[in-house]
């Protein structure tokens, strides 16, 4: 699958769009535990019928740990060590 996305073009726009971890959580901000962590069009958690309401939550954010590590791996190339 080709995009036809460069690497200039990416880190072009990633000085448009910039943002930091710290900007999401950190400091005084921390992740509600008690919520999802991905919208369910990403998770798609909702059809497993097997699974209860908490236990949909908790495949949701592994999900979004999930998704955020492949994100962190293909933007740096590396896998990192502390992980979600």
């Amino acid at each position: 699958m080709n995009h036809g996305f460069t690497y200039q073009s990416t880190f072009t726009v990633s000085d448009i769009v910039h943002w930091r971890i710290a900007d999401i959580i950190g400091g005084d901000k921390r992740l509600d535990f008690s919520k999802a962590f991905m919208p369910e069009s990403f998770a798609r958690v909702e059809p497993l019928s097997f699974l209860n309401q908490d236990e949909k939550r908790v495949l949701n954010q592994i999900r979004g740990c999930t998704q955020a590590d492949r994100l962190l791996n293909s933007v740096f190339g590396e896998r990192f060590k502390d992980g979600c």
